[in-house]
Order: C-alpha cells, then sequence, then structure tokens
C-alpha cells in the first residue's frame, strides 16, 4: 500500500483529475490541468513487469513497491502557476501500464485571510 498526505490542501474534492492506460509502452504518464496556483499534483501508477521506473522532469516519486512482475509507484508534484502539467514515469522494456492524477488547491487558512484583511484585499 503506498500513500501520500497533504497538508495545507483542500482535500475534500479534487480540483481535477486524469488517467491513462497503455498498451506495450515504456512510460506512464499524463497531463492534468490544474486550476489553482500552489496547487499539488498526486499520481500513482502501475505497469506490469519490475522494470526500474524513472519520474519524469520535475516530478517527484515518493514511493516505489514491486511484486510479482507488477510495479507500483506514487509521486507528487507542486504547480506554482495553474496549467498543464504532465506527471509520471518511464522505463525500459515495454510494458502494459496504467496511471491516475489528480491535483489538490491550497487550503485557504485563517492567517492568509487575516494577512489579505492587513493588505485591503477584500
Amino acid at each position: 500500500i503506498e500513500a501520500v498526505s497533504l497538508i495545507g490542501t483542500v482535500t475534500d474534492a479534487v480540483e481535477a483529475n486524469a488517467g491513462d492506460d497503455t498498451d506495450g509502452g515504456t512510460t506512464a504518464d499524463v497531463s492534468i490541468t490544474t486550476v489553482a496556483a500552489n496547487a499539488w499534483i498526486v499520481a500513482g501508477m502501475t505497469h506490469y513487469t519490475t522494470a526500474t521506473v524513472t519520474p519524469v522532469a520535475n516530478f517527484t516519486e515518493r514511493a516505489e513497491i514491486a511484486t510479482a512482475n507488477i510495479l507500483g509507484a506514487i509521486g507528487t508534484r507542486e504547480v506554482v502557476s495553474p496549467g498543464a502539467t504532465t506527471v509520471g514515469w518511464t522505463w525500459t522494456g515495454a510494458a502494459d501500464s496504467s496511471i491516475v492524477a489528480g491535483s489538490f488547491a491550497p487550503a485557504v487558512t485563517a492567517s492568509a485571510i487575516r494577512n489579505l484583511a492587513l493588505l485591503g484585499v477584500g
């Protein structure tokens, strides 16, 4: 079992999600469009070999587990500016794979609201 905990995000609703399946490829990646600035993307994947995986640029792998010809991994990426972002993994040798990703907006805290009020915003 793999898990990621996000502190300071709105976790009761995913702001965007994406998924993809591939047959016999060397990548499990997906483009997801974040809505909020400073959102966090969480992605998980499986592929049907135990070949070592490498996260794509600017994506951080948090856990990887391989058992009996199946590998699973989970990773995160913070996105400062909203827009389309690709997350995922690559490996050598063809394998079927699946990936899902969701993005979570930052939570608005009482201190953030107080700071905006001090700046005269809102």
